[in-house]
């Protein structure tokens, strides 16, 4: 299952204020209230949406309202079918609403709400917080919040609180208390995947959107000009019911690199393994972008190989998530892995164990129309996994793995756009590469690069598109002849 965590106010639901009167003829008002910031709408084909996509997506909200707040809205008018992340994420429930104890800290901050009223602060007391103060300030002028954070800290909040502003409020939670910091202990505990997507408009949303795979982003929110550049951000139109719709829609037909999130067994390594890939996407996404700009918007068939450790799997799945209009095909599913790991991790290189009929013959029902449903190679064991991942039929496709340029494929050339993508890592860069932590021994190491030599590079003179891939997984772009 693909996890989703959404913003709830600007992002899904709107109130009656942001709305012009035929946005409101799009919506469903899930919150009645005596004035119209108070009155909440949902747009009304995103309940079906969130249907649809619950049957391959868990749906989680991370909201910085308190379950009293949260109950002004009628909340099961929205299917969301895994947990709900209160207060900033300092209260976790789940679907049905029963608590999920993640924080093993104190959460009494009785004290500091009445120091706050000493001083004459203005608080919002309506919807009992248990992990949070909110100071009403009357104003979302990011330069007045600022002097006010300012203010906290030196006078009393010191280093035990923070601050961060959402709409004409403040916010002020224990040290430690965040969306993110929540999604990292739901992550240890197996609640969430590493790999999520995620969706928000708010100051509270950016480390949770910076660690997503995808995130999603309002063009009209205050955070997106801090953002827009980042790889793995995607800004969507304004703030708007048939903006969240859009939004859904996106979401659920988003390419998501499922190779990724089955290629580790433990959140420990998922989660070093989504930071590594985030990392070559901010390292090498001009030359992604590049790349894509120079193909034709569509009927690409762009074939990437290398050898193991070239980050072929990375750079693929990279160009998929920075167009949507890309799907991505991992050929080593094809590769003959019925016999034990040792020999099977040997045959890897040898084009006699490739199932070429196979691959060409699902590769052509993609390409007219069909979705495959494929099985998810899992590096970490070294073989086809249980797990199962659906290849959409899209504008353009990358298919990767060891013997993508493989004269076997190239009757595709005759009727498609097919481009050879050519990652190529240097005897250097192939002696330093490990998977297991510890080096091949200078035997095996020659005796696999003499293999790649004549089974992967001696198909490759004819790329069109060369990279290089330093000791840093930094991409250069060597040939581009497209």
């Amino acid at each position: 299952m693909i996890d989703v965590i959404l913003d709830l106010d600007s992002t899904l639901i709107f109130n009656e204020k942001q709305l012009s009167d035929e946005e409101l003829l799009l919506g469903q008002c899930v919150s009645e209230g005596k004035s119209p910031s108070e009155r909440n709408y949902l747009h009304l084909d995103i309940i079906p949406l969130l249907k649809e996509f619950g049957s391959s997506h868990r749906f989680s909200l991370a909201t910085a309202r308190s379950l009293t707040d949260l109950r002004r809205i009628d909340i099961q008018k929205i299917p969301i079918n895994h947990l709900f992340l209160l207060e900033n994420g300092g209260v976790v429930l789940d679907k049905n609403h029963a608590p999920i104890p993640i924080w093993d800290f104190p959460q009494d901050i009785k004290s500091l709400t009445d120091s706050l009223i000493e001083q004459g602060y203005q608080l919002d007391q309506r919807y009992d917080y248990q992990t949070a103060v909110i100071i009403q300030s009357g104003t979302k002028d990011s330069a007045v919040h600022t002097q006010i954070i300012e203010n906290l800290h030196r006078d009393f909040l010191g280093e035990d609180f923070y601050c961060v502003s959402v709409g004409r409020r403040i916010f002020i939670s224990p040290i430690g208390i965040g969306k993110y910091s929540c999604i990292q202990q739901l992550i240890t505990q197996n609640f969430i995947n590493p790999f999520y997507m995620a969706a928000g408009n708010d100051e509270n949303d950016k480390e949770m959107l910076l660690h997503a795979i995808r995130g999603y982003v309002p063009q009209s929110a205050t955070i997106a000009p801090k953002l827009k550049d980042e790889p793995c951000i995607t800004l969507c139109p304004g703030t708007s019911l048939a903006a969240s719709k859009q939004l859904i829609e996106s979401i659920g037909h988003a390419t998501f690199p499922l190779s990724l999130v089955h290629y580790y067994s433990t959140p420990v390594k998922q989660v070093m393994l989504r930071n590594d890939f985030l990392d070559y996407c901010r390292k090498n996404h001009e030359v992604g972008k590049t790349i894509s700009r120079s193909l034709s918007a569509k009927d690409n068939l762009i074939f990437v190989a290398g050898i193991s450790g070239s980050t072929k799997t990375f750079f693929s799945n990279m160009m998929g998530m920075l167009n949507d209009n890309y799907s991505v095909l991992h050929l080593d599913i094809y590769a003959d892995k019925t016999s034990t790991v040792g020999p099977a991790v040997s045959k890897t290189f040898i084009p006699q164990y490739f199932k070429f009929d196979e691959s060409k013959n699902q590769l052509n029902q993609l390409l007219q129309g069909t979705v495959l449903h494929v099985p998810i190679y899992s590096h970490e064991h070294r073989n086809i996994g249980s797990e199962h991942e659906m290849v959409h039929p899209n504008d353009n496709y990358v298919c990767e793995g060891i013997h993508a340029h493989n004269p076997e494929f190239n009757e595709f050339g005759e009727n498609h756009h097919a481009i050879k993508v050519l990652l190529y890592a240097s005897k250097e860069y192939f002696n330093a590469f490990t998977r297991t932590g510890k080096p091949m021994s200078k035997e095996v190491a020659d005796r696999r690069y003499q293999s790649y030599l004549k089974n992967v590079y001696s198909y490759s003179n004819d790329a069109q598109i060369i990279l290089t891939v330093n000791l840093e997984h930094r991409l250069h772009i060597q040939k581009m002849e497209v």
